[in-house]
């Protein structure tokens, strides 16, 4: 069976223009084209149609029959088209609605809490925040494939210019969040506790619990720019674990690793926390997609974010410093 011939929308929707102007020559002027070439789209379409759809006269052009039934239904494609247009500005003009957020673990101990705080804060409608916690290598695999609008990520600050960075943002559009700085959880037990200057030499001798595989990779470095290898006995994801190893080491030697945004609520007894030199911190970061910023609501919570993170790296300059 022979295929059937395709009419061409865009075709259809010249003969309507040509039907509401009533000429050839007036409808290329409302086209901004020549009439040529409002012509040869006529002619194509009649080729598909097999009949005439308009008949020209010296006072203008009228519809044929078949032409008449075209542009009814060129009527309803415009309509329809319209309504798209109009759906898609509601789009632009959204400043409500769900936007999902990818985090790492840390950030939702207190930054994320205080931009949803801030959001909150205003008078205007409510946005739907929705969290799905994830390594910042899993965040940005989730953002590349639409899975989530906003990606809030770090990576740790090393002094080497050597280093690849561990993440890449290729094609996505960054914005700073602050950081915070990197600290050591010791037990009070531990001989090097109470010691003034304390560095990441010191601690050449004990055993490091350590989280994440980016936490674990910059531990590493550090150690190895001061002149050992970290003897990393734990890993794990759960900042309260890292506590619990450190405090439960009856020779007070395990020394854990943490980012002070995970110190929040920090009360620990016979735990001890220490700014170390050599051990830099991190740097956070909002990810999103080149045009989504121009979504008020993905606006509005990048807003929120940078204020909650400017907040919390006062915090914790105040506390730790550079450390």
């Amino acid at each position: 069976m022979a295929a059937l011939p395709s009419l061409d929308p865009k075709r259809v929707l010249i003969l309507r223009v040509v039907a509401q102007h009533g000429s050839i020559s007036a409808a290329a002027r409302a086209l901004g084209w020549t009439p040529p070439a409002v012509s040869l789209h006529l002619a194509n379409l009649e080729g598909v149609v097999g009949q005439p759809v308009v008949r020209r006269y010296p006072s203008g052009a009228k519809l044929t029959e078949a032409g008449e039934v075209l542009v009814r239904h060129a009527d309803a494609i415009a309509e329809r088209l319209d309504l798209a247009l109009e759906e898609i500005k509601a789009i632009e003009r959204r400043d409500q609605g769900r936007i999902r957020l990818s985090c790492f673990s840390s950030s939702l101990l207190g930054l994320v809490p205080a931009a949803l705080k801030d959001l909150r804060s205003d008078r205007r409608p409510e946005i739907d925040v929705m969290l799905i916690e994830a390594a910042p290598p899993d965040s940005i695999s989730m953002l590349r494939a639409g899975e989530v609008d906003l990606a809030l990520v770090y990576d740790w600050l090393d002094p080497d210019p050597t280093v690849p960075a561990a993440t890449d943002h290729t094609g996505m559009v960054e914005v700073e969040i602050g950081g915070d700085a990197a600290v050591l959880i010791l037990s009070d037990q531990n001989p090097k506790a109470s010691v003034a200057e304390l560095s990441l030499a010191d601690l050449a001798d004990c055993r490091f619990a350590a989280g994440c595989r980016l936490c674990r990779e910059h531990l590493e470095r550090c150690c190895a720019r001061a002149g050992f290898k970290a003897n990393i006995t734990h890993q794990t994801h759960n900042h309260q674990i890292i506590r619990s190893l450190v405090s439960s080491d009856p020779s007070g030697l395990t020394v854990g690793m943490m980012a002070t945004s995970a110190l929040e609520g920090f009360k620990d007894a016979g735990l001890v926390v220490r700014s170390v030199a050599g051990l830099s911190g991190r740097r956070f970061r909002a990810l999103h997609r080149p045009g989504d910023d121009q979504i008020p609501a993905v606006r509005r919570l990048l807003k929120s974010l940078v204020r909650a993170g400017a907040a919390a790296s006062a915090r914790s300059q105040r506390a730790f410093g550079d450390a």
